[in-house]
């Protein structure tokens, strides 16, 4: 009994302790280090994808700008500039069709029949030719257009056509 040894196996527990201190330590290393390097091939990974994936927008846009420049670009940019100043000059001169027309049609006199219409925007008028049985129906014609349009002017003389009947020309100014 000489030989008991009371402190117990001090030496190797110390030892066991450190072999599964560097283990785990080892083992943490390993996993710290795998996820780092499989961050950073990932990130590689997703920079290159996202690369190929711009450079084939860019070559699609590219095509696309190719498509529809050139040529076919001047053409609707010079159509789109036509619309803009053609409505302009329409907004700015024109007299609406549908407001002197109905002015129109709601002054005739039954006896008298409308042979043209010509609307002319540069003197802001409109020239008639009418023709009735009598000049009795030319004068109420006349006077029912001017009370509709502000001024009411013969073009010239009112004579019997080649039909027989009264013809007139006639200038409105709305």
């Amino acid at each position: 009994m000489a030989q008991i040894n009371l402190a117990g196996n001090s030496g190797s527990d110390s030892s066991r302790m450190t072999t599964r201190f560097l283990g785990k330590s080892m083992l943490l290393s390993f996993l710290i280090l795998a996820g780092t390097f499989g961050l950073y091939f990932g990130l590689v990974f997703y920079r290159e994808m996202l690369a190929r994936d711009f450079a084939a927008t860019e070559s699609e846009s590219a095509s696309r700008t190719a498509l529809i420049s050139g040529e076919k670009a001047d053409r609707v940019a010079d159509f789109s500039d036509r619309l803009t100043v053609i409505e302009e000059q329409l907004t700015e001169t024109a007299l609406p069709p549908t407001d002197s027309l109905s002015k129109i049609e709601s002054a005739l006199v039954p006896e008298a029949n409308l042979l043209s219409y010509i609307a002319l925007l540069e003197e802001s008028s409109i020239k008639v030719k009418l023709s009735a049985d009598s000049f009795g129906a030319v004068a109420r014609q006349m006077v029912a257009f001017k009370q509709v349009f502000s001024s009411v002017l013969i073009d010239k003389q009112v004579e019997i056509g080649e039909s027989g009947k009264i013809e007139a020309s006639l200038t409105m100014i709305p």
